[in-house]
């Protein structure tokens, strides 16, 4: 999936492992004989990582305290709530209808997956499969058949058994165009799920893919029991209310936009002795100088998302331990390529048409805003001179030794090193505002009454950017990059929003510009992120950039079975990415977060879930003899 997934658990005593060699093995034949989950696992040589594995590493600068998580020399305990600080609470129990990252690393603690795709903390570069529901499997050399065998001691909260059925299910929906999932291209080439059994399913394809195993693992299984609720409610259902779990955790309590409860689920069908902690709460933090406080106060044991500088402090305090990880993710500065007032227009005619056929739901179509874009392009974003402009006006290193203590480096592209998909030899636009300047020029944006600003037809070069209120960190980035494209002639606003307000504003396309961060997948498609099904309501083509050159590029890509093909294709559309620049990418920066010492069990983790293997952590001060 995309950066909006994730999806990982934590490795352990993973036992034997098979290593897939060649071009392309995620696509090559797999043939296992029965075993019990946790006893092997898949690797990928040369796969891209969906997750890393964390790597507790030492803050630059800093002494040896934050180098390890704290020590695990006492026996294992059970029980304890542990408070866990996140920006943004979750917003939907369903995975499929979630905006918010928050939500999907719910989704991991409370829902099954089919395998969990990792990449171990080896310098081979391989993902790793680790069958979760899955005991057995096979992908025929066609790559148009896959066969699972499923754990057949799973069961949901409500008693009833995870079987075909729920997969078969759970694929249906993926596909509803009326859902709308954001991962839905994924799963277009599986024609069926058929059940010859309760726990053996057969996924066809009408083609082969690349990536067939990954094709049919994304991401969560919902049970079949929620097929009462038609597709067209899901995103007004109380799903904290409504589905049930099967996960190491079930939802004890939501509290809309402020915490989420979670206790430990005893219809959990993994090892006997998980999880340890009997109860998990959410909550919602998104000052950064309120989390430090209630951190040290003992009043959250655990937080992930720290800045820098954040880091460096809590590193000096005994009761802290601060962690460090590859970061897998990238902060970009998004453009809205359509002209505003525009789309202002085409909405009322949609939603007045929505009305007069009785829809409660009156969603954008996507050929209809890809339209808009092409047709009503915005005066500033819609010309790819400006966008690469800006880039070229904005000292993105200086940003990274100013605000992120130079723990982070600058991508040329959204397909991040060392994927093979990634042209090594790419390299990012270089700080040079004579060439923005020039750029802006050819734009026919000058300062014509000598005020300071640039303009065109009449219009002063002015725009908004929003950010989510109590980041500290990109709230400061953003008020570098204003004074850089000052110099410019670039007028250029700061919009600090609450995270709902952030969502509803970048969903409803009321932005000129924003600045967020996608975490990577382990399947190089960026179809999802720039391509043109993907401007609808639902997509995650916020912008709804259109290029046919990209576009072409990225369909060729992600159909082809031929690594080596795959590669260059991808390389290209690279390159196409730095001339037309839908995004300026600002930085990939590595991950901090940190963990009271009374917090036991952080052994590893993986870079897009911070709370990977949360079921074998404990807690000291609340725990009592281990034990089920």
């Amino acid at each position: 999936m995309s950066g909006r997934t994730a999806e990982p658990v934590h490795a352990r005593d993973t036992g034997r492992n098979l290593a897939m060699h060649g071009d392309d093995p995620r696509a090559r034949t797999v043939r296992r004989r029965r075993t019990r989950p946790g006893d092997r696992t898949i690797r990928f040589r040369g796969a891209a990582p969906l997750f890393v594995v964390l790597l507790l590493a030492l803050v630059p600068g800093c002494g040896s305290r934050s180098g390890t998580a704290p020590s695990d020399e006492q026996a294992p305990g059970r029980g304890g709530t542990l408070v866990v600080a996140v920006r943004v609470a979750p917003d939907a129990a369903n995975p499929y209808v979630a905006r918010t990252h928050a939500s999907l690393e719910l989704a991991n603690r409370t829902l099954p997956r089919l395998f969990a795709e990792i990449l171990p903390a080896t310098e081979d570069g391989r993902v790793e499969l680790r069958p979760e529901l899955v005991v057995d499997w096979t992908v025929d050399p066609d790559r148009r058949r896959v066969e699972l065998t499923l754990r057949d001691d799973a069961r949901w909260s409500d008693g009833q058994p995870v079987t075909c059925a729920d997969l078969a299910f759970t694929l249906a929906a993926q596909k509803d165009p009326d859902l709308a999932w954001a991962g839905a291209e994924y799963k277009q080439a599986i024609e069926s799920v058929e059940c010859p059994e309760p726990h053996r399913a057969v996924y066809r394809f009408s083609r082969p893919t690349p990536y067939t195993l990954m094709d049919v693992n994304d991401i969560h299984v919902l049970p079949r029991s929620i097929a009462d609720v038609p597709r067209a409610e899901w995103r007004r259902t109380d799903w904290a209310a409504r589905l049930p779990a099967a996960g190491p955790f079930r939802i004890a309590a939501w509290r809309d936009g402020a915490e989420v409860v979670l206790e430990r689920n005893d219809a959990y069908w993994g090892a006997p002795e998980l999880p340890r902690i009997d109860r998990i709460v959410l909550r919602a933090v998104p000052e950064t100088t309120t989390l430090l406080t209630q951190l040290l106060a003992g009043e959250v044991q655990f937080a992930s998302g720290l800045d820098p500088a954040s880091a460096r402090r809590l590193e000096r305090e005994p009761a802290i331990a601060v962690l460090r990880r590859p970061g897998w993710n990238y902060v970009y500065l998004g453009w809205n390529t359509i002209d505003p007032e525009a789309y202002r227009a085409w909405r009322r005619g949609r939603e007045a048409a929505c009305r007069r056929a009785g829809q409660d739901a009156c969603p954008d179509p996507p050929a209809e805003i890809a339209r808009l874009a092409r047709e009503h392009p915005h005066p500033l974003f819609g010309d790819a001179r400006v966008r690469r402009a800006i880039t070229l006006g904005i000292d993105r290193r200086q940003l990274v030794d100013a605000h992120l203590l130079g723990a982070a480096s600058v991508p040329p592209s959204p397909i991040l090193a060392p994927l093979p998909e990634h042209d090594p030899a790419l390299e990012p636009w270089p700080y040079d505002p004579d060439r923005a300047r020039r750029e802006l020029q050819e734009a026919g944006w000058l300062d014509r009454d000598g005020d300071g600003w640039l303009e065109r037809d009449g219009r002063v070069a002015r725009f908004t950017v929003y950010v989510h209120a109590g980041n500290r960190l990109r709230r400061d980035v953003a008020l570098s990059i204003k004074r850089q494209l000052a110099d410019l002639g670039l007028d250029m606003r700061i919009e600090p929003v609450e995270s709902a307000a952030f969502y509803a504003r970048l969903f409803g396309r009321q932005m000129d510009a924003w600045i967020a961060r996608w975490r990577v997948s382990a399947r190089v498609d960026m179809t999802e992120l720039f391509g043109e099904a993907a401007c609808g309501t639902g997509g995650a083509n916020f912008g709804c950039f259109v290029d046919d050159e990209a576009a072409t590029l990225a369909a060729q890509a992600r159909e082809t079975t031929d690594a080596e093909r795959r590669h260059a294709l991808w390389h290209a559309w690279e390159r196409r990415f730095r001339e037309q620049q839908p995004y300026t990418l600002l930085f990939r920066a590595d991950l901090f977060a940190a963990a009271r010492r009374e917090v036991h069990g952080i052994e590893t983790s993986q870079a897009n879930d911070a709370l990977a293997g949360v079921e074998s952590w404990w807690l000291a001060s609340q725990a009592t003899a281990s034990g089920r």
